[in-house]
């Protein structure tokens, strides 16, 4: 299992797997999205979706991340897929979210 360097990131994390766990105990069934890369502090954005990531495994929570399309080297958002924030996804990065929903539902 992936610990974060940064203890935030763990604690952030947790929390959200203990609002998870009150949204799944009224029965929903839930799936989470990673984080979107971004310019903005990159490694941790990475660091953050590792642990993510290793808690929806341990859980048996569906994770999604679209980040081996929309990623530069660097860990930063490409432009392509961006908003002007540069922070978060735009209409064209809608094909890989389709498709890794797509196989989730079917």
């Amino acid at each position: 299992s992936h610990i974060p360097k940064h203890n935030n990131i763990r604690e952030c994390v947790d929390r959200y797997f203990k609002e998870i766990k009150n949204i799944q105990d009224k029965e929903y069934r839930v799936m989470v999205w990673a984080v979107p890369p971004s310019p903005y502090s990159p490694e941790i954005k990475k660091e953050f979706n590792r642990y993510l990531e290793s808690r929806c495994i341990v859980e048996e929570i569906p994770f999604i991340s679209i980040s081996e399309y929309t990623m530069k080297d660097n860990g930063s958002l490409k432009e392509e897929y961006a908003d002007h924030t540069l922070c978060h996804y735009n209409t064209k990065a809608m094909t890989f979210i389709l498709a890794k929903l797509e196989g989730l539902i079917l």
